[in-house]
């Protein structure tokens, strides 16, 4: 017969005993080669319990509630509110003894503990868990939480643990999202208003994932469809104490991530080579002074063949902008031209590599010289809009030494700390001014920044090969979003971003979205990025049939 569901209550100070022999008895029975052998020897059982009493009593980081069978307990679990984010909660530890295992005592505990972070408004509820421990993630994850990709060392237990997060139903009603569609019928496009499109939106949206979106599907002389929605922001209001969803629309900013690479990073490195100012086949550490000798030209970094590491923690050992500089400068010391492999580290050395060649500040050189002329009004570094015209990014991630949500500042670590302006983060803008930027690579000859021969100089340089090859600054081939033809070229950004540009179709998709608020999903980020574009192929080819 099933065992009755535990009685779950609060922790008194007098369970304090009892609770240390779970905790105990629990770490030594899974931790056995995760930990240091010296770390389950000497746990200690009226420390752990004086500890357990503290934290009863003061209510340190939250809750402590047990749960009892048969007036024993059995297990016990802690949370409360992120001391990050107040909107998000935190498991701070979760415990049952081994001879209860297995009989449900952990699930009533976990769900007892989402509940109640929901009841107090918590959009989501993360945790750290060993990653040796597989059965432990494999509990979590039949509860719902997944990996957001950041884990941590403790010194003392000498073990990787890994973050797992999940999104929590509030336990209130929410406005239900709204979808904004707007549609111009176009010479060969299609001609019922893409509504399989809208309404995989909004049942992405409905369902809570992404939070908010903007979409625009072009062709060289116009917008067809754009579609808006969502919520750029889940706020908490202090006054009525509920969340307040800030919407998405056609306006907000979203953070574009390493769209920066190929939005102005790019179209600045080949606008200075079309000016004679430099050639793409320098030696980026011409244009970096102090650089140590390397072969590696700015097209290597371009095509991420440039052998540098993909990305490095620098804001968390770095004191400040210059010594972030000069620890990626010296990244050339070792660069050696290979396979691709997806680079953050070379597009940062190419942010400075422009500045140094054009003696002007990267922000201001993009504002003057792609954005003004493209007509990209709204899109730039370190926006200046109301916070609530910004879309809002990941609450307690890893990209800040002090983990707080980012919102009206770039989410990127290494970009916020180097005060926001980066040549592989950082930009800010709106579906629309992304959608002028992409169409304007569909005519050449008329393009307002860049000649026909440059823009071709951009695609006809390769490197890889499925799934990573490569075009100047472009990915190309996106399998898993259908079979786009031939020539067509696209990116993404971590924050939920991408851009694809089909010049056999005349067609331009721009997917903005805010995938990692409050925290970040990468695999449902894939498979919705995935349906968005096989939704628009299909009505694109279901027209021209």
């Amino acid at each position: 017969m099933q065992p009755a569901r535990p009685v779950i209550r609060p922790a008194l100070p007098g369970d304090a005993a009892a609770m240390a022999q779970v905790f105990i008895r629990a770490w030594r029975q899974a931790y056995p080669g995760v930990v240091p052998d010296s770390v389950l020897a000497g746990l200690d059982h009226d420390k752990t319990a004086r500890w357990l009493a503290e934290l009863i009593e003061r209510r340190a980081q939250g809750a402590t509630d047990v749960g009892e069978r048969a007036g024993q307990v059995i297990g016990f679990v802690r949370y409360g509110k992120s001391p990050e984010d107040r909107a998000s909660g935190y498991v701070f530890g979760l415990y049952v003894d081994p001879g209860a295992a297995g009989q449900g005592a952990g699930q009533a505990l976990l769900r007892h503990a989402e509940q109640q972070l929901a009841d107090q408004g918590c959009s989501n509820v993360a945790l750290h868990v060993f990653e040796a421990n597989e059965r432990a993630r494999r509990f979590y994850a039949r509860a719902g939480f997944e990996p957001d990709g950041s884990s941590r060392v403790e010194p003392e237990y000498e073990a990787n643990e890994v973050r797992l997060v999940k999104p929590l139903a509030l336990s209130w009603p929410v406005p239900p999202p709204r979808l904004a569609v707007t549609y111009h019928e176009l010479p060969e496009r299609p001609a019922d208003g893409y509504p399989a499109v809208s309404q995989l939106l909004l049942r992405h949206l409905t369902a809570g994932f992404p939070p908010g979106l903007a979409l625009q599907v072009r062709s060289s002389s116009a917008t067809s469809y754009q579609a808006a929605g969502g919520w750029a922001k889940l706020s908490r209001a202090a006054a009525a104490d509920r969340e307040v969803p800030v919407p998405a629309e056609a306006g907000t900013l979203f953070d574009l991530a390493s769209l920066t690479k190929v939005v102005a990073t790019l179209p600045l490195v080949l606008l200075l080579h079309q000016r004679g100012k430099w050639s793409i086949d320098d030696p980026v550490a011409r244009w970096l002074p102090g650089a140590p000798a390397s072969p590696v030209t700015i097209s290597d970094c371009l095509l991420h063949i440039a052998g540098l590491v993909p990305f490095r923690q620098y804001y968390l050992t770095c004191a400040s902008p210059a010594e972030i500089r000069q620890a990626v400068i010296a990244e050339l010391a070792d660069a050696a031209v290979g396979p691709v492999s997806y680079s953050d580290v070379g597009f940062m050395l190419l942010g400075w590599a422009i500045e140094s060649c054009a003696g002007e500040p990267l922000a201001e050189l993009f504002a003057r010289e792609i954005a003004g002329p493209l007509g990209m009004a709204s899109t730039g570094y370190l926006p200046h809009a109301p916070l609530e015209q910004i879309a809002a990014t990941e609450a307690d991630g890893d990209q800040r030494a002090r983990p707080a949500l980012a919102w009206g500042e770039v989410h990127d670590g290494n970009a916020f700390a180097l005060g926001g302006v980066s040549g592989h983060a950082g930009l800010f803008g709106t579906a629309a001014d992304l959608g002028r930027f992409a169409a304007a690579l569909l005519e050449p000859d008329r393009h307002p920044v860049l000649s026909a021969p440059t823009i071709a100089l951009m695609t006809s340089r390769h490197a890889g090969s499925d799934p990573e090859a490569r075009v100047l600054g472009w990915r190309v081939r996106p399998g898993q979003w259908g079979s786009w033809p031939d020539g067509t070229i696209w990116h993404t950004g971590f924050t939920g971003t991408s851009m694809l540009i089909a010049p056999a179709l005349n067609t331009v998709v721009v997917l903005l979205t805010n995938a990692v608020h409050p925290h970040r999903r990468l695999a449902q980020t894939g498979q919705f990025r995935a349906e968005a574009h096989q939704a628009v192929l299909a009505a694109l080819q279901a027209d021209a049939r």
